[in-house]
């Protein structure tokens, strides 16, 4: 069920959120609303609660799916954060695009499946990448992270059975991506085209 508290935590029970504007109350009722037209496997763009507002995210249990352009172009959030309990499956194209202060994206489920095509694009302030499992990273979905300096998925390091494909552009003008821990055993078009590979720390698929 989806319950507000005047503190404007506790989006849908399972997702907690902070706001740049502690004034911020969605209008509750909108509530009934909000309960036709979406489940708690999905976190979605919610205009009652003023998504451009938000500034983390982090969640804990049965979040399944990040939909399609659902932070696009949010200048306040900082950060995101999933813990181990975390079901997320899918993070959706253009999710996370231009949200240009992100600076810190942390995902611990072991259920990751997909980042999609553009995701995190142009995401300029975005440093670190932390990811426990992931099976795909879409087109162009780090593409103009100018910051990005490490991404990891952990429990593929050192594991020839856990392998993550590449997409097209996927890194394209990360151009001081030091450190790659991936094991990858497809790497897409120009996935690192206008980064500094001189110097780059890269998992490659064991042999």
């Amino acid at each position: 069920d989806c319950k507000f508290r005047e503190d404007g935590e506790g989006m849908c029970s399972n997702l907690k959120y902070e706001t740049t504007d502690s004034k911020l109350q969605p209008d509750v009722s909108t509530e009934s609303n909000i309960k036709n037209r979406r489940s708690d496997q999905d976190l979605c763009l919610l205009t009652e609660l003023d998504n451009k507002k938000m500034k983390t995210v982090y969640s804990n249990y049965v979040i399944k799916r990040i939909q399609i352009l659902t932070f696009f172009d949010n200048k306040n959030l900082t950060h995101i954060y999933f813990d181990e309990s975390t079901k997320l499956e899918t993070i959706e194209a253009g999710a996370f695009k231009t949200c240009t202060n992100l600076s810190k994206c942390t995902i611990l489920s072991n259920k990751l499946k997909t980042i999609g095509e553009f995701a995190f694009y142009k995401c300029t302030k975005l440093e670190e990448v932390k990811l426990n499992k992931c099976n795909k990273l879409g087109d162009s979905c780090f593409s103009g992270c100018t910051k990005l300096n490490k991404i990891e998925i952990h429990t593929h390091i050192n594991n020839k059975d856990r392998t993550t494909p590449i997409g097209n552009y996927c890194f394209y003008n990360c151009n001081v991506l030091k450190t790659v821990l991936i094991n990858f055993s497809k790497v897409g078009h120009f996935a690192f085209m206008r980064s500094d590979t001189s110097s780059m720390l890269v998992l490659l698929e064991s042999a």
